[in-house]
């Protein structure tokens, strides 16, 4: 699926990112297991967001991390917290003032807020056909935008299921939580991007 990080030598961020924000994911919940505070999961995760921007949604993925452990087990968690937001907020400012700078935060896909979030649906749908189908596959693929509320469905259904396992401390919810939150600075659903889709976009959220 990673075709443009075989395509190009800039695509190596990607493989980059990815092997910082899974090393800091993993020392965050070894962390977590043993209620330490975890600072080598904030050393990681630095070198993540310096690798690809997009990284700084860790935090996220290690606050629902956190409910996958029993009260007893959630020691130093807001230590833990403390530590990668404060990379993860700081390092984002500069991702978004830098984005700007370089017209990577596009005017909405589609003339308008609903056109831009409708065809962000779609693209999130499509990722999911991506990982199960690879094929077609395209290092630049033209993403035209959609006016269809239907495209809505599949995110508020996939985010309804994350929340229903997570309520009941399973690993899965977890794992399909790292998915959507990964997507979530790429998806054009906080801010419209230059690009609706991309299968460089998959890389880390597919880890989870």
């Amino acid at each position: 699926v990673q075709t443009e990080s075989a395509a190009w030598i800039a695509g190596r961020r990607d493989v980059l990112s990815g092997l910082f924000y899974l090393g800091a994911a993993a020392w965050y919940l070894r962390a977590a297991a043993r209620a330490e505070r975890g600072p080598a999961a904030t050393g990681l995760l630095l070198l993540a967001c310096l690798s690809k921007g997009t990284s700084v949604v860790l935090p996220a993925v290690a606050l629902a991390a956190e409910w996958c452990w029993p009260p007893a087990q959630r020691r130093h968690w807001l230590t833990r917290q403390a530590f990668v937001w404060t990379v993860a907020l700081g390092l984002l400012v500069v991702h978004l003032s830098v984005g700007r700078a370089q017209q990577v935060i596009q005017p909405y896909h589609g003339g308008g807020w609903l056109g831009n979030l409708t065809t962000s649906a779609r693209a999130f749908t499509r990722y999911f056909e991506v990982l199960a189908f690879p094929v077609n596959l395209c290092a630049r693929h033209h993403f035209p935008p959609t006016l269809s509320i239907w495209w809505l469905l599949a995110p508020a259904a996939f985010g309804a299921t994350i929340i229903a396992l997570l309520a009941r401390r399973r690993m899965a919810g977890l794992c399909l939580a790292w998915f959507a939150v990964g997507l979530a600075p790429v998806s054009g659903m906080l801010f419209p991007l230059s690009r609706p889709f991309a299968e460089r976009y998959l890389y880390a959220p597919a880890l989870g």
